[in-house]
């Protein structure tokens, strides 16, 4: 049964955008978001990219957690849609 999913798109030169990560509910606390989060640095960095992002937002704050323990930083980027909510994020592979 599926847990956990997520993707990887390029952003630009070097820096490539995960996109979509989730862990199901009845799956969460179990390290799932941190195995899919390293596997998809892994493939980030056999594509070529130096930086990944990936944008969450305020209320999401166990993933907020668990990015910045895995070493990813708030950049400034634009608004997408006026979604002020959204706080990007960044990490140096």
């Amino acid at each position: 049964v599926p847990v956990a999913c997520g993707g990887l798109r390029p952003l630009g030169a070097g820096v490539g955008e995960i996109k979509r990560m989730f862990v199901t509910a009845a799956a969460r606390g179990r390290g799932h978001g941190r195995a899919l989060l390293a596997e998809l640095e892994r493939r980030a960095r056999e594509a070529g990219y130096d930086r990944v992002r990936l944008y969450t937002t305020e209320v999401l704050l166990e993933a907020r957690a668990l990015y910045a323990d895995a070493g990813y930083h708030r950049i400034e980027m634009p608004n997408v849609d006026d979604r002020a909510e959204d706080i990007w994020l960044e990490k140096r592979l």
